[in-house]
């Protein structure tokens, strides 16, 4: 998903705006400037695996469906049960310009 807005350095925001309305925000409590992990939905959960381990992310140790990018963020990725993400995507936001 592109970022469509950010606040801070562009490199490193404090936040980020994804397409479809997803919103990530650095926990500045954290030593490591980072969170514990996101959750993304996907239509297709093995694809998405193969396609980040491909990338250079690794199997986290939760499950086949938890990676662990290069920099240390975990993502657990989430098949969707319908069409949760065409329905995601086609979400209005009022602050994108």
């Amino acid at each position: 998903m592109p970022v469509v807005n950010w606040v801070g350095n562009q490199e490193k925001p404090d936040q980020a705006w994804l397409a479809g309305g997803i919103q990530l925000i650095s926990d500045t409590s954290n030593p490591n400037g980072r969170l514990d992990h996101i959750a993304i939905i996907t239509e297709n959960l093995e694809k998405a695996v193969h396609e980040a381990v491909i990338r250079g992310a690794m199997i986290f140790q939760k499950g086949p469906s938890w990676i662990e990018l290069p920099d240390g963020l975990v993502i657990e990725l989430i098949q969707q049960a319908g069409s949760e993400v065409d329905d995601f995507l086609n979400v209005k936001v009022s602050y994108v310009p």
